[in-house]
């Protein structure tokens, strides 16, 4: 009775895992997909010669880490 519960809880943890491993994939491509809108609007302007707003400059980096634990992580920057 013992092992079955050690068992149990430990599957109750990898499904509690599961859902935040999901949950850091449908962020990343949330993020990947603003990323990708701001990219390709800031290189089309750029193809008309059109002056760039500070929006275009913009870019978004993600990461997921789930070796120790989950660590998700995004990184705004302000390129030139």
């Amino acid at each position: 009775m013992k092992e079955y519960r050690s068992m149990r809880s430990k599957a109750n943890d990898y499904a509690d895992m599961q859902a935040w491993f999901f949950g850091g994939i449908i962020l990343n491509h949330i993020v990947s997909a603003v990323d990708a809108a701001f990219t390709a609007n800031s290189h089309n302007k750029a193809l008309y010669s059109e002056d760039v707003s500070w929006y275009d400059r913009l870019h978004f980096d993600s990461y997921m880490n789930v070796v120790d634990g989950l660590d998700v992580g995004v990184q705004a920057s302000w390129g030139f």
